[in-house]
């Protein structure tokens, strides 16, 4: 009984080993078949390959810089009619403003609430201001009801330079919180003063050049003596005076994420 099963199992065993055979016969020609085809293969993939390079891929590129165009294009048309809407947007919010002047124009009211004697104590105390600053030859402020500005030693406050503009621009904003504040009339008790020393950076004549003088000091002096609900943020591309002690109420901006603190809103 053993002895049959044992000459069964190598009966399997041999038919394995034939079938096995047979399978390595078959995939040895077929690896041999690959072999011979190999190089006819490599010699169509490079053909193709020298097809991709001169005819499909310039053709790509042409199609990638079309569509390149497009998308600038439609960029552009799309800034276009936003500006184009910012534009009928504003002319129709003049055109309101317009009206309103007009109405404003024949309303007697109107007209007569800006007074010599309703703005002289104002502009005094704008002239006040100038001189503790130091501004350069200043005789007499008023302010001209008419324009609905400052005129300076005789001298329209909008024909100075862009320097002394700034700095008369922060006189009148710093004197509209103290006359408010001094008199209960409603004011947030707070101003925001961007570059108002220009003139000491970027003047536009020796008129407007105020860089040898005390100006800017006295500026920041006023300032520290304003009383404590009052508040002024002033927004400058220049540290202040060495000879104002200014402590820990200068901030800088790095405008950098990682250093410091990054602008006026924090990041």
């Amino acid at each position: 009984m053993t002895v049959a099963a044992a000459e069964a199992e190598m009966q399997k065993i041999e038919s394995r080993q034939s079938e096995l055979t047979t399978t390595i016969a078959a995939l040895n020609a077929e690896a041999q078949s690959i072999r011979k085809s190999l190089p006819n293969m490599r010699n169509s993939l490079s053909e193709l390959s020298i097809e991709i390079e001169t005819v499909v891929s310039p053709d790509l590129r042409r199609q990638r810089a079309t569509y390149k165009e497009l998308a600038d294009k439609g960029a552009n048309v799309r800034e276009a009619l936003g500006l184009f809407s910012n534009l009928n947007d504003l002319t129709s919010r003049k055109a309101n403003l317009e009206r309103q002047n007009e109405r404003g124009a024949g309303d007697a009211t109107s007209n007569n609430r800006l007074t010599n004697t309703v703005v002289a104590p104002f502009a005094e105390r704008v002239e006040s201001v100038l001189r503790q600053w130091g501004f350069p030859a200043v005789e007499q402020v008023h302010f001209d009801t008419t324009a609905k500005d400052l005129v300076v030693s005789g001298k329209a406050r909008t024909s100075y330079g862009k320097g002394l503009r700034a700095i008369t621009q922060s006189a009148f904003t710093i004197s509209l919180m103290q006359y408010c504040a001094d008199n209960d009339l409603p004011h947030p008790g707070i101003v925001v003063l961007d570059s108002p020393l220009l003139s000491y950076r970027e003047p536009d004549s020796a008129e407007d050049d105020l860089s040898d003088t005390n100006l800017n000091g006295n500026f920041y002096r006023y300032l520290l003596g304003l009383e404590s609900d009052r508040q002024a943020i002033i927004v400058e591309n220049m540290d202040p005076p060495s000879d104002v002690e200014l402590g820990n109420r200068v901030v800088h901006f790095s405008g950098m994420a990682d250093e410091g603190r990054f602008g006026l809103f924090p990041l």
